[in-house]
């Protein structure tokens, strides 16, 4: 008579917030890890931060053809991910309206940044950024 296999005892698998439990058995396919990966997924507020997320580089916006001398200012707010990543930009304020907007989206979806931190760790953030738009002739006096 061929010798019985032992019975692998049931493990009892934390659940995850919302989650139920679940069983397992310790030779599951199921990952080992009894605790769950801690990912914030909360997007914090400017106020909210120990330190603002900050441009790796100069937030120079190309001055738009066509709009002669005038000056402007478009004033956004912006998502930043954990990593610096622009995820997400939409225009607050624009002066004067429908010659910067396009300009503006466009540099800072293209722009990186540190991240913004709370409690020593980088999170998501969303911040209010203000471009300025100038004439190149007078920028250069």
């Amino acid at each position: 008579m061929p010798k019985a296999q032992p019975e692998v005892p049931l493990v009892a698998a934390p659940a995850a917030v919302g989650a139920e439990a679940e069983q397992r058995r310790e030779d599951s396919a199921l990952p080992k890890a009894d605790l769950p990966f801690p990912v914030d997924l909360q997007w914090y507020e400017g106020r909210d931060l120990d330190s603002y997320p900050r441009a790796m580089t100069s937030l120079d916006p190309p001055y738009p053809a066509g709009a002669d001398t005038l000056r402007g200012e478009v004033t956004l707010l912006v998502s930043i991910d954990e990593t610096g990543a622009v995820r997400d930009a939409s225009i607050i304020d624009a002066e004067p309206a429908g010659h910067f907007e396009t300009a503006a989206l466009a540099s800072i979806r293209q722009a990186r940044f540190t991240a913004g931190e709370r409690d020593g760790h980088a999170v998501r953030s969303r911040i209010v950024v203000k471009l300025r738009f100038e004439p190149r002739e007078q920028a250069l006096r």
